[in-house]
């Protein structure tokens, strides 16, 4: 059995990672005029309840580095 080098191994896990994320984007986005309505949300805070996951990782990287973060 042949195996693969360590650069040929990272480049298929991102290509993994990056096509579930784009499958999940395009359910997310097959789902939203379902969601909105169900909701009653406006487009506004659609937009906003789908932007939360990549604003979690963001909001932990400005507490680590911000000088007021709890030791």
């Amino acid at each position: 059995m042949r195996r693969f080098s360590v650069s040929k191994t990272v480049l298929l896990i991102i290509c993994l990672m990056y096509l579930i994320l784009y499958v999940d984007r395009v359910n997310i986005s097959t789902a939203a005029p379902l969601i909105k309505a169900d909701l009653g949300l406006s487009n506004t805070q659609l937009g906003l309840a789908f932007s939360v996951p990549f604003l979690a990782p963001a909001d932990e990287v400005i507490a680590w580095r911000s000088p007021f973060a709890a030791a």
